[in-house]
């Protein structure tokens, strides 16, 4: 079976009957997975088939962004996703770093957090196709903001109140940790 496969079976599965995020609030939740927790690595692909790369390289306000640009999966496009035992998702960015929707930042997608609280838990909304939608902690979904020009077209932002084009993405399975 692919590996995509499963992982979208796994999704269904885990949209379910979704409770409240578990995480604590003070931005010093847990970094590492419980043994509980499922890892993969994996990347993401927006609806323009771009793929989802963090700007580890960027400077000033788009230092650490996350933006749908990349046509082909790199370092930067790939990201450690950690299944919680309360049906939330972290991502993890190859700097080490913890993406979260800064409420700070207008809800832009960042990987800067050492840690996982409120900010960095993400819910995976099955769609057709073996589509997702990303919904962030204030219940807004991610999008891929194709109005955007130069540096920052694609940018992720979670301030959606509902799906549409932008906000549909595909998860790639890259591989999946061993136990």
């Amino acid at each position: 079976m692919k590996p995509s496969f499963l992982l979208s079976t796994m999704v269904v599965a885990l949209a379910v009957g979704c409770a409240e995020p578990n995480i604590n609030s003070t931005g010093t939740g847990p970094t590492d997975p419980d043994p509980a927790d499922t890892i993969w690595t994996i990347s993401l692909r927006a609806s323009t088939g771009d793929y989802v790369t963090a700007k580890l390289n960027s400077e000033g306000d788009d230092k650490e962004i996350l933006v749908a640009q990349s046509p082909w999966v790199g370092e930067w496009e790939q990201f450690t996703m950690i299944q919680r035992a309360d049906s939330t998702v972290n991502f993890r960015a190859a700097n080490g770093m913890f993406v979260c929707s800064d409420g700070d930042r207008g809800n832009l997608l960042v990987a800067n957090r050492s840690g996982v609280s409120t900010w960095e838990a993400f819910r995976l909304v099955p769609l057709d196709s073996g589509k997702v939608a990303l919904q962030a902690w204030n219940g807004q979904f991610v999008t891929a903001h194709q109005g955007l020009e130069g540096a920052r077209k694609g940018l992720l932002i979670g301030d959606r109140s509902e799906v549409k084009d932008w906000e549909r993405f595909r998860i790639d399975t890259v591989r999946t940790a061993g136990r």
